[in-house]
């Protein structure tokens, strides 16, 4: 074992030779940067690594900033996003996914909340506007509900026409928001009949159908998805935000009591940050709104979760710093999403599972310097993130997967935009 490890070793040892000195060189689809390089195309970790956490705020505000523009460089006038660029070809025209789309819209919201821009709010309204024209359909038969149908002619992977449960969910999340930004954008009774159709979705037992298929007789489960289930239960809970109407809270509530209670006795649960962001959602309604859930099953599920989303950052030193193992890894859409489910739980965690939560900050702080570590610098894609960064601390050296896709842009700035929130008030 130890002779293969020391082969590897000396093939890339002697790969690496062959990269210019130059900041970039194209090795088959991959990217080199060089640490330190003044023409670097990310921003690199060198210079942040052992920055405060004061000193971090102004970085991450920057790397906000910087991602919206490029998602606003990213929306054509008739309101799709540029769902695929490369760093080192040409753009990708050829896939499209509306729950992407509109979990980009919803990026874009909770940026517009913080830091009000017209500019901002124009791209909000034209992809919604795009969303509802292009996938938003009635269900067959069912006049009083309404889907998001995957469109065969921009879908990702074409197939028959389906509609799935996170398309209805995130397209009611980014609605909703727009709902709150312009009431005269979006009709009351849309909302509704989107919603209707996620309770339409759902089991007597709080579980789901994952996707619609007319063509094989409609609400259909060949398939289930880990992450549907929390992104419908947002979307009803910030539906019941502005609407009143108790069953979409209820609709809400039995989704996550369903998902603690189904892994109420596993040691390791999925690392499923959409039924944080939900729960997070539930607990604040609780404060200004007489319903009733069971707080600590919630938190007894958001505790197993959090452990299993926590696992990216490694605990390295005595002194209580961390690692993010991510750093070897180097996927920056899961850090992303890992970190948006962690600093949900933060916010409902009891403040006497102080172990935890004081994980969960220092994890975050970690996960904000590597994401700003990752985020293209420089050129027609300033403010992306590539799908990959890999840091190669002997060799002071990057590789970068050059495809940068709407989704990983849309978690990174939504986990950045959180955690100022609740660590710079």
């Amino acid at each position: 074992m130890e002779n293969k490890k020391f082969i590897f070793f000396i093939i890339i040892s002697v790969l690496f030779l062959f990269v210019p000195n130059n900041a970039l060189s194209q090795s088959n689809r991959a990217l080199f940067q060089r640490s330190g390089n003044p023409g670097r195309i990310i921003h690199g970790i060198e210079n942040i690594q052992n920055v405060s956490q004061k000193e971090l705020e102004p970085l991450i505000v920057k790397s906000v900033h910087l991602s919206t523009e490029y998602l606003k460089r990213s929306t054509y006038e008739y309101g799709k996003f540029q769902y695929l660029n490369y760093l080192n070809s040409e753009m990708d025209d050829t896939k499209y996914n509306e729950l992407r789309h509109a979990g980009t819209i919803y990026s874009l919201e909770l940026y517009n909340e913080k830091y009000p821009n017209d500019s901002v709010v124009e791209v909000i309204k034209i992809s919604s506007k795009y969303l509802m024209e292009c996938c938003i359909k009635e269900v067959p038969g069912k006049k009083n509900l309404l889907a998001v149908w995957t469109n065969p002619y921009i879908a990702e992977n074409p197939h028959f026409r389906q509609a799935k449960l996170g398309g209805a969910g995130l397209g009611l999340v980014s609605l909703v928001g727009l709902k709150k930004l312009d009431n005269n954008a979006v009709e009351i009774d849309m909302l509704r009949k989107i919603a209707d159709f996620i309770l339409f979705m759902q089991k007597d037992n709080g579980s789901y159908y994952s996707k619609y298929k007319p063509l094989k007789g409609g609400r259909n489960d060949e398939w289930t998805s880990l992450y549907y289930p929390g992104e419908a239960a947002l979307g009803l809970a910030l539906l019941y935000e502005i609407d009143k109407d108790p069953k979409w809270i209820q609709g809400a509530i039995k989704t996550i009591t369903y998902l603690a209670n189904s892994r109420k006795h596993s040691k390791v649960v999925p690392e499923d940050h959409w039924a944080m962001l939900a729960t997070n959602q539930i607990f604040k309604l609780s404060k200004t709104n007489d319903f009733k859930f069971p707080k600590k099953l919630f938190v007894d599920h958001a505790v197993k979760v959090c452990n299993s989303l926590l696992k990216m950052f490694v605990f390295e030193n005595w002194d209580g710093t961390y690692k993010l193992k991510s750093l070897k890894t180097g996927r920056t859409a899961p850090v992303g999403t890992r970190l948006e489910g962690l600093l949900a739980a933060y916010q409902f965690l009891p403040d006497n599972l102080t172990v935890l939560k004081n994980n969960i900050k220092g994890a975050a702080e970690s996960g904000m310097k590597f994401l700003i570590s990752a985020q293209v610098v420089s050129g027609k894609y300033k403010g992306g993130f590539p799908g990959q960064v890999i840091y190669y601390s002997s060799r002071n050296m990057y590789k970068i997967d050059p495809e940068i896709r709407i989704d990983y842009v849309q978690h990174a700035m939504s986990a950045q935009i959180n955690y100022l929130e609740l660590f710079y008030k």
